[in-house]
């Protein structure tokens, strides 16, 4: 037997200590270091589509990222200010229960068939949802209500009373203020497939799940003019996803690769652009948010409509493209290209003047003032559709105001300025070419008099 010079007293001494070390480390649980595995990290990651929105994101709008009367899914839920909603989602689970002549056992079990699926789709979940059981009956109690307040809002549910305060023609007046905008924040989602599964146990419509909440959406959220199909509109998350891509016309993001080397130049402000005899015009969709061309001079734009809902729904959407990888960032390069072109006030009004900006409270400082703070810290997307048109107004501008091209059109600008831009002056200044034609038809009448005499 080797000789060694380690007793078994020493041995125990020595194990220990390593325990008393690794017991005393504060910062580093090696536990949870070693319980790392980089296949199901990759896996988890993949399936996330709702998240918590950081304090840095927050901090641009606090109460736009919040449910301000009733919450979906666990992130909020049971919060105090939302509770009396609660007995309304009670409400709408029964009714679909009649309605569809199905148990809670057969809506439970459609669910459970996808429940690791619905809960990796969740950034995190407090201990309290990690118990499947009490997690489905959540999203079925849930999404029983979304689907409700959906069809009331198209009025496509008939079986609630005329004076229902929720789910009636006279309630959803108030659900469209407050009710539809929460179901389009980023914490206050549930999968889509959650949704798609509650629709096909009902059985209630030949449509297929997908088709019949698209067709639900299109009319709850405006979207009836966007030509959009299901399969254009690809694989949706969730309900903040699917307006989303309706607002930008599918699923694409739609890249120009010609244009993939250049780095992008800063915007010029609308007025400033219209020195290059650059106009602007409403696009054929103007609730289109990707339906931005540059033909021939003149800049097709869709609407930009700037009241307390819409502006909480495109923080959101810029939200989720932020935290989304893979999501695209068409909203958020949108936002970006509308605060190149509108720059200062004056931007912002001659916009206006083409029905292209419109502000709910009618100040165009603050459609500025919005612009620039929603897209403060945002990643411009060199390979963005918007970059290429970008690109091409930038080419154009320089074209058409250098040299003597460019001499000319700045006095014919500011001959337009100065002229037609106040009615007196324009008097003032036919009036003087009214005086300067008459005093030249007098000198030649004087001349050819002089002549004749002679």
């Amino acid at each position: 037997m080797p000789f060694s010079n380690t007793t078994p007293s020493m041995e125990k001494q020595e194990k220990e200590e390593q325990k008393v070390k690794k017991d005393q480390r504060v910062y580093i649980d090696i536990d949870k270091l070693q319980a790392i595995d980089d296949c199901n990290e990759a896996k988890r990651w993949a399936k996330v589509s709702i998240y918590r929105v950081p304090p840095q994101v927050a901090n641009l709008n606090p109460t736009a990222y919040k449910p301000q009367i009733v919450s979906i899914g666990p992130y909020h839920n049971r919060e105090p200010q939302l509770m009396p909603m609660e007995e309304h989602k009670y409400r709408a689970l029964y009714h679909v229960l009649r309605r569809s002549e199905r148990d809670l056992d057969d809506f439970l079990g459609s669910l459970r068939e996808v429940a690791q699926e619905l809960m990796l789709s969740y950034e995190e979940i407090d201990q309290e949802w990690r118990d499947e059981e009490r997690f489905l009956e959540l999203m079925l109690l849930d999404g029983c209500f979304v689907l409700e307040i959906l069809r009331a809002s198209g009025k496509a549910a008939h079986d609630y009373c005329s004076n229902d305060p929720v789910f009636s023609v006279r309630g959803m007046l108030s659900a469209a203020y407050y009710i539809l905008p929460d179901l389009l924040k980023v914490e206050n989602q549930l999968p889509l497939l959650a949704l798609e599964k509650i629709v096909s146990v009902e059985r209630c419509t030949d449509l297929k799940p997908y088709e019949c909440i698209l067709a639900l959406l299109r009319v709850t959220y405006n979207c009836t003019n966007c030509n959009t199909c299901p399969v254009e509109l690809g694989k949706c998350l969730h309900i903040l996803d699917m307006t989303r891509r309706l607002k930008i016309g599918g699923s694409q993001e739609r890249m120009a690769t010609v244009l993939q080397g250049l780095k992008p130049k800063p915007m010029k402000g609308a007025t400033q652009l219209t020195k290059a005899g650059i106009i602007y015009k409403r696009s054929d969709e103007p609730n289109n948010f990707s339906e931005i061309k540059f033909q021939n001079g003149i800049l097709y734009l869709p609407i930009f409509h700037l009241s307390p809902a819409t502006e909480s729904l495109l923080l959101n959407y810029v939200a989720f493209e932020r935290l989304h990888p893979g999501s695209g960032q068409e909203i958020s390069s949108y936002v970006k290209f509308m605060d190149g072109l509108t720059r200062s006030v004056e931007d912002a009004k001659l916009l206006a003047s083409r029905g292209i900006i419109i502000s709910a409270s009618g100040s165009f400082a603050e459609v500025k003032d919005f612009i620039h703070k929603i897209h403060r810290d945002m990643n411009f997307v060199p390979k963005d559709n918007l970059y290429s048109v970008q690109h091409m107004i930038e080419a154009y501008y320089w074209e058409r105001t250098r040299g003597w091209s460019r001499r000319f059109r700045d006095w014919g600008v500011h001959f337009k300025e100065r002229y037609f831009k106040n009615p007196w002056s324009l008097i003032a200044l036919l009036a003087a070419v009214f005086l300067l034609g008459l005093t030249i038809d007098q000198t030649i009448f004087t001349n050819l008099s002089f002549y004749k005499s002679r």
